[in-house]
């Protein structure tokens, strides 16, 4: 990732969204929002709901606007699966091949 248009203050917006897993909780930010849900519920296979704050007005997070947004979730929800099953390829080697088939041949 190049940080040189950040740095030079050229840079206004992300341009893509960012995820990260925080403990069990999975965060997504786009633009304005933040979107983080807890893991499924142990045992019961659950997801909890999406908490979703508007960053530009609401810097505390003290708002959830889930219900207001919910087109936004159902994208979300698709962009999220993707990137758990892209980083539990990275975490196994899988995504590269090199590492990967060095690791199979090592077993």
């Amino acid at each position: 990732v190049n940080m040189l248009p950040l740095l030079k203050g050229e840079m206004t917006e992300r341009p893509a969204p960012w995820f990260h897993a925080r403990m069990r909780a999975r965060v997504i930010q786009t633009g304005k929002y933040k979107a983080l849900r807890d893991a499924p519920k142990v045992n019961r296979g659950e997801l909890f709901p999406w908490q979703v704050f508007d960053l530009e007005n609401d810097r505390c997070e003290s708002t959830d606007i889930a219900n207001q947004v919910p087109e936004m979730i159902e994208q979300w929800n698709k962009q999220i699966d993707v990137w758990e099953a892209d980083a539990k390829a990275s975490f196994s080697g899988e995504d590269f091949p090199i590492k990967y088939e060095l690791i199979k041949l090592k077993q």
